[in-house]
């Protein structure tokens, strides 16, 4: 997480909590006489809440996202730095990846059309990316 998702996360916490706690409140110590009030407190304090849960969630996912879009990043660059072809056990070493992980993200980018497979003579399955051949 950047700092800014890391002050989204911990804001959206602060109104949430708080936004659970006057919902509580309002809860406990509605006035049985005026229940018009203590609907509106009650939909006020909820929307409080899930506002702040929502900028956690928010933070969570752009978190997510950027972390994708980086990962994405590094396969290209190892492609790149190997002359475009890339086996499971590079991308794994030079991106820091689980081979699981390595394989998952190859057969994406061949799916995606950005590289295809191929079997070397010694049998080694290779990634070759299109645009970055040498």
């Amino acid at each position: 997480m950047n700092i800014t998702e890391i002050i989204k996360t911990f804001i959206g916490l602060g109104i949430g909590i708080f936004g659970l706690f006057a919902v509580a409140g309002t809860l406990l110590n509605h006035n049985k006489d005026d229940l018009q009030t203590t609907i509106v407190l009650f939909i006020l304090t909820s929307l409080m809440a899930g506002g702040g849960f929502w900028l956690v969630y928010s933070a969570r996912q752009s978190s997510n996202r950027r972390k994708y879009h980086d990962l994405e990043n590094k396969v290209l660059q190892a492609a790149a730095l190997n002359g475009g072809r890339l086996s499971v056990a590079q991308l794994a070493l030079q991106t820091h990846i689980t081979t699981q992980e390595a394989e998952i993200w190859l057969n994406k980018m061949q799916e995606r059309g950005h590289a295809h497979i191929t079997v070397t003579p010694d049998g080694a399955v290779v990634y070759e990316f299109i645009g970055l051949l040498k």
